[in-house]
């Protein structure tokens, strides 16, 4: 890993991130690298991605938009409304843009950390997990989800994405056609390596 990019994107979130957020961020990215060490994942890639996929989630509607004007992005125009969607993707920009973070699966973890996917790696498994579990977040179930993501990055995905969904559907928001089709994809791997 390069010590010196970590240092520096270390600093700029301490300067640029709430604490609240900060905390989160580096609760991330240690476990992240945890995760990726359990499941026989490449902790660097773990660790980066975990540091930058928040790196633009505090950033108001109008800046993304700027940010994300010269992006050829994969949603229509009512997304690009979306603070949700914007902030994981000018995030990837910023990682490759002002960090030179020239690494794919890292950038496309950072892309994918909020909608989810399907066919997800497991670095992209591993950031949806972390965001959930990381040991700030204190919720009914987190306790469940952390024991799981140690046994199964499948089912602790799944999971996740049941959590998030239950609330989505109660507070009356639109279900994103990516998060259905990840949770599709994750039922479909899971059935075919024998699970429930």
């Amino acid at each position: 890993m390069n010590h010196n990019l970590v240092d520096r994107i270390q600093q700029d979130l301490t300067d640029g991130l709430s604490p609240l957020r900060l905390t989160h961020v580096l609760g991330v990215a240690d476990t992240a690298r945890q995760l990726a060490l359990q499941h026989g994942q490449d902790a660097d890639q773990a660790y980066l991605a975990g540091l930058l996929h928040d790196i633009a989630r505090e950033w108001d509607y109008e800046r993304l938009k700027a940010a994300s004007a010269h992006l050829t992005l994969p949603f229509d125009r009512e997304d690009r409304q979306n603070k949700e969607l914007l902030h994981a993707f000018v995030g990837a920009d910023i990682a490759a843009r002002h960090y030179g973070v020239t690494d794919e699966p890292v950038l496309q973890a950072i892309r994918s950390h909020t909608l989810a996917r399907a066919a997800m790696t497991p670095l992209e498994l591993i950031i949806l997990i972390s965001d959930k579990i990381e040991p700030n977040r204190h919720y009914p179930g987190v306790d469940d989800l952390r024991q799981l993501a140690t046994q199964s990055l499948l089912q602790a995905a799944l999971a996740c994405l049941n959590q998030s969904l239950t609330i989505t559907i109660k507070r009356g928001i639109a279900i994103h056609l990516w998060t259905v089709e990840a949770r599709n994809d994750l039922l479909t791997q899971i059935k075919k390596q024998g699970g429930p």
